[in-house]
């Protein structure tokens, strides 16, 4: 009987889904060298809140340019999260400000969204999101780098996004 319970409860966990969403970008230099999660010029590091225990982490598409910063969990997918770039040579520090994705427009839901390309510089970026419904049902949907589940749509905010 036990071997029964073991063998029906584990495809069942191993389906499970945890919620979350990617933001997904291309991160160069001020040179256009392309940035990685590997670079060893560079850090990427999640910023995880203190009082929360929401999922963050940085992963790589297959193509190896696109990243990918995932927000995940059961509490605090409605927040701000942070993503910290640091140069290694010159202590010099990017700050990322990554919006919740709850979507505007006629369906509102966690979507996975495509910042497109952000360049190096330090201070502080904030994510643009679109400002009206509207924007939100014109987004372009665009299909690559499939997660755990195959899923592999991201809507493309990247002309909302000015520096």
């Amino acid at each position: 009987m036990r071997a029964l319970l073991f063998c029906f409860l584990i495809p069942m966990s191993a389906c499970a889904q945890w919620p979350g969403y990617f933001y997904a970008f291309t991160l160069t230099d001020d040179a256009g060298k392309l940035i990685t999660k590997n670079d060893k010029q560079y850090q990427i590091i999640p910023v995880k809140p203190a009082s929360s225990d929401i999922m963050l982490d940085v992963l790589m598409c297959g193509d190896s340019t696109t990243a990918r910063f995932y927000v995940g969990g059961y509490h605090g997918l409605s927040d701000t999260h942070l993503l910290q770039i640091i140069r290694v040579s010159t202590k010099e520090k990017m700050t990322i400000k990554f919006p919740s994705s709850l979507s505007g427009g006629t369906d509102k839901y966690y979507r996975n969204l495509f910042v497109g390309k952000l360049t190096f510089r330090p201070g502080s970026y904030q994510v643009k999101l679109p400002a009206s419904d509207s924007a939100w049902d014109n987004l372009n949907e665009i299909h690559f780098c499939p997660d755990y589940g195959g899923v592999d749509s991201y809507w493309d905010i990247s002309e909302f996004q000015t520096r």
